[in-house]
């Protein structure tokens, strides 16, 4: 499959503009994961693999501008900005993936959807799709999607949906799935070069913030 309010999240870096449109704790490492037509592999959680991942972006790739206020998402599963707790992968939630919708761009062929905890940058859903929704438990696991649903050890944390329309397939996307060390703006730039090499694969983005706090 062929496969812009402007993100201010701190420590993400921003220089070149686009046209268009706490610590979580688990023991259980996902294995490297191919989704449909996408290869997203999930990297190594040590901080040393971290530092190499962004010495070696910070060499190869300019730092992207993407406008994360050009897309328009909602979900059922978010109220005045507060997560439903069914979705929460808690004694009290379901593990079920929140309910999305979000506006079509035009020369999109795909969307990459993401939820990344902004309090320990932990990746809870990574999901590739040619939709512009998902029903509500969808992201199963099945066609290369993942969700768990946000378990934070204590207080408030952000939950944030990030949807970013793509012109085509992107190369190799590496996360680090349900684990910490995730920044949307790294994702953004692997997605920005498509499968054959190209860059310029990046349209524009939306997000859709969220909390939930331990306990509820």
């Amino acid at each position: 499959m062929k496969l812009k309010n402007t993100l201010v999240a701190s420590g993400l870096i921003v220089s070149m503009m686009l046209a268009g449109c706490a610590t979580e704790t688990n023991e259980t490492t996902e294995a490297t994961t191919t989704g449909t037509a996408i290869n997203t592999t999930v990297a190594d959680t040590t901080a040393a693999t971290t530092a190499a991942d962004s010495n070696q972006a910070t060499e190869e790739t300019e730092a992207l501008v993407v406008d994360f206020g050009a897309i328009s998402i909602t979900s059922n599963n978010n109220t005045n900005g507060v997560w439903d707790t069914k979705i929460t992968n808690t004694t009290n939630g379901e593990n079920v993936s929140p309910e999305l919708s979000w506006s079509a761009v035009d020369g999109a062929s795909m969307y990459a959807v993401y939820m990344i905890d902004l309090d320990a940058s932990w990746l809870h859903l990574m999901a590739y799709t040619t939709d512009t929704s998902f029903a509500e438990g969808q992201i199963d696991g099945t066609e290369g999607n993942k969700y768990v649903g946000p378990y934070p050890p204590s207080g408030t944390h952000n939950y944030v949906i990030y949807v970013i329309a793509l012109k085509g397939e992107p190369g190799e996307v590496r996360t680090h799935y349900d684990s910490g060390y995730n920044n949307i703006n790294k994702f953004a730039e692997q997605l920005d070069i498509d499968v054959n090499g190209n860059s310029g694969n990046v349209i524009c983005a939306g997000m859709l913030e969220g909390t939930y706090t331990a306990g509820d």
